[in-house]
């Protein structure tokens, strides 16, 4: 029990050696941390990236899909002819001057966004050209002569048709003088021109056949939002189908060819590709105009704008080549072997309604030359000039930059029984070649993709060296302090010990009972003075300095991070952190897919419409009807960023979505209701201010048939209300021919806002706006006749109502821009409310009886009650209209008077917001306000249905915008700031204070020691078996 082992063992599980073993423990776990690291953390990484860029909703990566951050650009070159007649006549050798560039700048947004059920979205796809002369060869009325292509399109399709067919296609040609040849403008070329041959088959072709153009131009009815419907995957359920497409159009595959492997659909729209790329994998490109999915290979490495790698995919060479080259081409022939293309080529005719377009790369590129040198004046290709290629950055599948080059061609086939193209040979003639594609992306985006390629690898070598790295010394080190403790615990010091006399009378003793020289023994003690003993003892002193210098920096980092603490505020450093706006800011996001929320109407259903007309009943009975819901995503785009301020472009309803379930009944936009015919009350009201009598009479003249209430539905009311004399006014005046309230308000409009962010303007200039729309008043506002400082259209110093500053105060003076209502709208302090846990200031938007500025007081001549103000040149058709909260609540207006069914109450019909003080962030909106049309003395109209709306103020409707609840992340931000941080800051400072003191009395402790050490003598005792017994053994004291 008491052996060799067990006393090692005793030795070293005793407490004394306990710290060294923790030592130890944390040098493996650090050890085993690196290779953790070096094996998970790229997967770690991996997965934090596939969760950013997958489409969701309302995030930055969903923004930038949507809406691209570029603007790209197409470039065209085309063939113009310039020996045409030669050509025909002597059957020369065409000759071709390429002339170009025409460049375009794109705008591309995709709108009508869907979400679907099975991790998907559906959108149509917006694409706006704008000619750029200045980086064009000359101006778009640049004068070309090409190939008619609707004509040989035509007589190339005629061949294998009957003779007489083709007999009378000649006479038809040679009655509208149709030439091989047209001589057109570039622009008619690209946008459409009237062919007399399309001319002639919209009136005589079965309606099921007509073509979908009256015009022809190659990029005929491309600048607009396109039909096509376009569903692909988001990557939220899987990432490996990022941006891959599901349906086009409703279907999964293609009709044209023979296989579905060649009809498949699954590629990407080539801006986005599944992420993780490697330079194995094949990636697939769908496009409408090239009738099939594009393959790109992998061709080398590059490094893009701000210093982003990526990588090269180009078309394989195999792509158009011929059967013969590649036999899987074969299923892009649908007619058989006799219809396949030539090598280089591709034959899009099934796509073209059946003109014999050809597709190839510019100059025949990757073709056989003899297509080339079938005309004159094409230079050969070259790779850097004509190659198809995308740059994708393969960590994250975001395609950095474009050159998508494509040349299209006219496979035209002579046909003798048509004399005008009876010279016309076989060729395949080159009609014009664009590069369309983007040069980079912009900063902001490529910022974060330089971080995600580049941090990450750095942060993972970084861990793995300093983790491993202080494993393994933590081990060495604690291991050789083990060692060396354990020897040291075995030895005695001889300082305050009787341990000498003890052991010379136990050797007298043993010296007499064996008086056997061989067996004596003797003591020694010496100092041990050897290279070993000087070697540990070395090593000792390092631990020491060491414990020292680690001391002595803990216990002045503290105490700097106490003063440090001591003279500022936590939350004061939070809030200048959050005042300069940052990029990398965790609630950009949030903001940047803003305002969200529930958009509710209310309309007003008059339920005694026929005996208010008869006289039966004096008052109006009102229901109320709704809400209608509808859920609102906005966008902020942000257009420049300085130091000091921001500039954005507001979009308040990019998306408008429908909720059923969240609307009084899932049918109510089918729902039947009565209103007022607001379109007659509206043009009524004006008309009766003229002062004209003769005015009246014939407006009444005019309207006799126009009946004052109407009946439809509730739909028709909110987003179609229109009438027939409107329609016809419209098309003379510049009024709007539909009234729908919601068409209308939700309609795109320019909000350009600059505001202040950064330090220089202080904290509680934050977000306050400098200009709206490059002007300091509301442009709708701005052509009144009075307008003094009272008047709130001025915008500066106001807010757009999406952030305030931090650290509000109750007596802060806060204003909103309201767009809906073209005004500036002060916010005025209630009362603090509580909101799940938060503590937040309410503030009302209209005070109850509140008189309204003294430019917005009076409508259409008439003096408004208190609690409403003037809208009417923020309308449509400049209605006489104003604004009040719903129901009248707050109104001095004697609503009793006029109707019945009305129900103003301050909890339903209140407009307010809820907003933190501390951060500035709104935590809930109910923004409410009821439109009404002000009627003025009517008496001088003849009709009496008109004259008993006299001095009524008639609800059209109201609504009310419902912010939902914020995203949890900007939650939790909050409460932490406004909870934790005010409780955590004491705590730290105790924390640093008391680490402070412990490390100064640690080092009291070693000083101790230290004097200690340079003090005193160490003596050591060692037990040495003298292999040469003396008959009187003695004990030597070794002296220093």
């Amino acid at each position: 029990m008491n052996g060799p082992k067990h006393k090692l063992c005793t030795k070293l599980s005793s407490t004394y050696l306990r710290k060294w073993w923790i030592t130890i423990a944390i040098g493996a776990i650090l050890i085993i941390g690196g290779v953790l690291v070096a094996c998970q953390f790229t997967a770690l990484i991996n997965a934090v990236i596939d969760r950013t860029i997958a489409l969701r909703v309302g995030t930055k990566t969903f923004g930038w899909w949507a809406k691209p951050p570029v603007e790209p650009k197409i470039s065209l070159y085309v063939y113009n002819v310039t020996n045409a007649d030669d050509f025909l006549s002597n059957g020369s050798k065409a000759i071709v001057d390429e002339v170009g560039p025409y460049v375009y700048s794109e705008t591309w947004e995709k709108v009508n966004i869907v979400e679907n059920d099975n991790g998907t979205l559906s959108y149509n796809l917006r694409k706006i050209y704008k000619f750029r002369e200045d980086l064009s060869v000359g101006p778009e009325d640049d004068v070309v002569i090409v190939p008619n292509i609707p004509m040989l399109s035509a007589t190339s399709q005629s061949k294998h048709a009957a003779r007489f067919l083709r007999l009378a296609m000649a006479s038809i040609m040679d009655i509208l003088k149709i030439k091989p040849f047209v001589q057109v403008s570039v622009g008619q070329l690209l946008w459409g021109y009237e062919d007399p041959l399309l001319k002639l088959a919209k009136d005589v072709v079965p309606k099921e056949q007509k073509l979908p153009y009256e015009e022809f131009g190659l990029l005929y009815g491309k600048n607009g939002t396109s039909s096509d419907r376009v569903t692909v995957f988001t990557g939220t359920d899987d990432i490996k189908h990022y941006g891959i497409i599901d349906r086009f159009n409703g279907r999964t595959h293609l009709p044209h060819w023979t296989s579905d492997e060649c009809n498949r659909l699954d590629g990407t729209d080539g801006s986005i590709f599944p992420p993780h790329i490697e330079k194995s994998r094949i990636l697939e490109v769908y496009d409408k105009d090239l009738c099939r999915l594009l393959p790109l290979v992998f061709d080398k490495e590059v490094m893009t704008n701000n210093e982003v790698p990526a990588y090269r995919f180009t078309p394989p060479e195999w792509v158009f080549a011929d059967v013969d080259s590649r036999p899987e081409n074969m299923c892009y022939c649908p007619a058989g072997k006799p219809s396949c293309s030539p090598n280089g080529l591709f034959n899009v005719s099934l796509c073209q309604y059946d003109s014999p377009i050809m597709l190839s790369f510019p100059h025949f590129y990757l073709a056989d030359d003899s297509l080339r040198t079938q005309v004159e004046g094409i230079s050969p290709p070259n790779k850097e000039d004509h190659q198809f290629f995308f740059d994708v950055q393969p960590k994250m599948g975001t395609t950095l930059r474009v050159s998508a080059r494509i040349q299209i061609n006219l496979a035209v086939s002579q046909v003798f029984d048509i004399k005008q193209v009876a010279n016309f040979p076989d060729i395949i003639f080159p009609i014009l070649w664009f590069e369309e594609g983007i040069d980079g992306l912009p900063n902001e985006v490529t910022d974060l993709m330089r971080f995600a390629e580049t941090i990450p690898p750095k942060i993972r070598v970084g861990l793995i060296i300093a983790l491993s790295a202080l494993g393994v010394a933590l081990l060495v080190l604690s291991t050789f302090c083990l060692i060396r403790n354990s020897h040291r615990q075995s030895t005695l010091h001889l300082e305050g010990s009787n341990y000498l006399a003890t052991a010379q009378v136990d050797m007298n003793k043993k010296q007499n009972k064996d008086n056997a020289p061989g067996n004596q023994r003797y003591l020694r003690s010496r100092l041990e003075s050897d290279l070993c003993g000087t070697k540990t003892l070395t090593m000792a002193n390092y631990c020491f300095w060491l414990k020292i210098v680690s001391l002595s920096l803990f216990c002045a980092l503290n105490l700097y991070l106490f003063i440090v603490s001591c003279g500022c505020n936590y939350q004061d450093v939070v809030a200048r952190e959050h005042i300069k706006f940052r990029q990398e800011m965790p609630t950009m996001d949030s903001w940047i897919n803003s305002p969200f929320g529930k958009l509710k109407s209310y309309l007003f259903n008059v339920t005694n419409a026929e005996d208010f007309l008869s006289g039966k009943d004096s008052k109006v009975r009102l229901e109320q009807v709704g809400p209608i819901t509808y859920h609102i995503l906005g966008y902020n785009d942000i257009i420049n960023r300085t130091k000091d301020s921001v500039t954005y472009n507001k979009h308040r309803y990019r998306h408008v979505k429908f909720m059923p379930e969240e609307s009084v009944s899932p049918d109510i936009l089918n729902k039947t209701i009565v209103q007022f015919n607001s379109v007659l009350l509206g043009a009524a009201a004006q008309t009766a201010r003229s002062y004209i009598s003769i005015a009246t009479i014939g407006f009444d003249a005019v309207t006799v048939n126009e009946p004052l209430f109407l009946s439809d539905s509730i739909y028709y009311f909110l987003w179609e209300f229109t009438r027939p004399s409107l329609q016809v006014m419209s098309a003379f005046l510049p009024l709007s021919s539909n009234c729908g309230p919601l068409h209308n308000a939700l309609k795109e409009k320019e909000e350009v806002f600059k505001v202040n962010i950064g330090t220089d303007h202080g904290v509680d200039n934050f977000f306050r706006i400098q200009t709206l729309n490059d002007e300091q008043l509301i442009k709708e506002q701005s052509n009144r006749i009075f307008i003094d400082d009272s008047c709130p259209i001025n915008v500066e110093g106001a807010h757009d109502n999406s952030l305030f500053p931090p650290n509000i105060k109750k007596n802060t003076s806060l204003n909103i821009v309201a767009s809906e209502s073209c005004r500036i709208l002060p916010l005025h302090y209630q009362r603090e409310e509580e909101l799940d846990g938060i503590n937040a200031y309410r503030y009302a938007l209209l005070l109850p009886n509140e008189t309204a500025p003294e430019c917005l007081s009076v409508t259409n001549g008439v003096r408004l009650p208190k609690g409403m103000f003037d809208v009417s040149k923020c309308v449509i058709n400049d209605a006489p209209a104003a604004f009040s909260m719903p129901h009248f609540y707050g109104s001095s207006y004697d609503w009793t008077e006029h109707f019945e069914g009305l129900n103003p109450n301050a909890e339903e019909h209140e407009g307010n917001i809820l907003l933190e003080p501390t951060t500035g962030i709104p935590i809930k909106e109910n923004y409410r306000f009821q439109s009404n049309t002000i009627m003025p003395n009517m008496r001088s109209y003849s009709q009496q249905r008109l004259k008993k709306l006299s001095y009524m103020i008639v609800p059209t409707f109201w609504y009310e915008f419902e912010l939902d609840r914020l995203p949890g992340f900007v939650t939790f931000l909050i409460r932490f700031d406004v909870k934790v941080l005010p409780v955590l800051q004491p705590i730290l400072m105790a924390l640093m204070l008391l680490g402070a003191a412990w490390s100064l009395y640690a080092l009291i402790r070693l000083r101790r020691q230290l004097c200690h050490k340079i003090c005193t003598t160490d003596v050591q005792l060692e037990t040495v078996l003298n292999q040469h017994p003396q008959a009187h053994p003695t004990l030597e004291h070794v002296k220093e």
